[in-house]
Parts: C-alpha cells; sequence; structure tokens
C-alpha cells in the first residue's frame, strides 16, 4: 500500500532509477531466468531417470515372469551359453573378487590373452582345449595384484588350481 501511494506521487522516479540501473536489472533477469532454466533441466533429468527406472523395473518383471513360466527353457538356454563362451562367465565372478579385495581393475580382453599365449598354458606349456581355459592372475588378487590384461596369463585349470595363490610360476612374462 505505502508502494502504491510513493508511485502515484512519484510516477517517474521508477522510470528515472530503471534508465539509471538498467544494466544491473537486466543482468539480474537473466540470472534469474537461467536459474529457472537449470531447476527445469534437473527436474527434466530426473524424470527421465525415473522413466528408466520404471522401465527396468517392468523388464526384470517380465523376465521373471517368463523365468517362472518355463525355467527348464531357461535354463537350457543359460547353459548352453555358458558352455559357448566360458570366458565371460570367468570375466563376471573375476570382476567381483578383485572388487572385493579393492584391486586395480582394468579393460580385460580374454580373445586376445588367448592370442597373445597362443592356447598354450603358461604354466605347463601344453597346449589347452576351449574347455579347460582358466585365466590366472600372475600376482595374486590377495597380494595386491591388479586385475588386469597384462597380470593375466592362460593356464589349464588343474594346473591353475594345483599352483596355489602364494607361489609364483617360473613361467611369469612381465
Amino acid at each position: 500500500m505505502a508502494v502504491e501511494r510513493y508511485k502515484a506521487k512519484h510516477p517517474d522516479k521508477d522510470h528515472l532509477y530503471y534508465v539509471a540501473h538498467r544494466d544491473e536489472i537486466r543482468e539480474r533477469r537473466r540470472l534469474k531466468r537461467l536459474e529457472g532454466e537449470a531447476e527445469r533441466q534437473k527436474v527434466r533429468e530426473q524424470k527421465h531417470q525415473a522413466a528408466l527406472e520404471r522401465r527396468k523395473i517392468a523388464q526384470r518383471e517380465r523376465g521373471r515372469a517368463r523365468y517362472a513360466s518355463n525355467p527348464n527353457h531357461i535354463k537350457e538356454i543359460n547353459r548352453k551359453s555358458a558352455n559357448k563362451h566360458p570366458e565371460t562367465g570367468l570375466a563376471c565372478s573375476q570382476r567381483k573378487r578383485a572388487r572385493m579385495r579393492n584391486a586395480t581393475i582394468g579393460v580385460i580382453d580374454y580373445k586376445a590373452i588367448i592370442e597373445r599365449d597362443k592356447k598354450r598354458c603358461q604354466i605347463c606349456g601344453k597346449q589347452i582345449r576351449k574347455v579347460d581355459y582358466s585365466f590366472d592372475h600372475i600376482i595374486p588378487l590377495s597380494l595386491g595384484g591388479a586385475h588386469s590384461q597384462e597380470n593375466l596369463q592362460l593356464t589349464h585349470r588343474s594346473c591353475n588350481s594345483s599352483r596355489g595363490a602364494g607361489r609364483l610360476p617360473a613361467q611369469i612374462r612381465f
């Protein structure tokens, strides 16, 4: 109410103030507009993330329903896939072990390791069949070794398990 009376008595003061402080007023308005846009963008991102989460949940539910309708079929598909690509299951378990030990985890191309080691066991030196592939940490995770391509070697499962975690083989290549 007091503001209205003041404006009624001095109608030109508002305009004079605006002219004198035009740049400051424009800058304040611009910043306010940018803050509003940033908040709107943040809300959009939150809505997008919520939609993605809903889709993931729906997809998970569809998978569970498919499994519940025919679990033996899904198990057979998974078994065939595991037999066809044994290195992927192994890679998953090795990454988990590395995370649990806070080891450095690098990008690993298991096919490149197989090619590098020429499908030979790096402990006994014999050829390895695909079903007997095992990837051994040269410096074990338990002794602070990294889970990286340089610290992995191709071995027989039996050679790898008989070697033990603390002993380093003579065939180490750095």
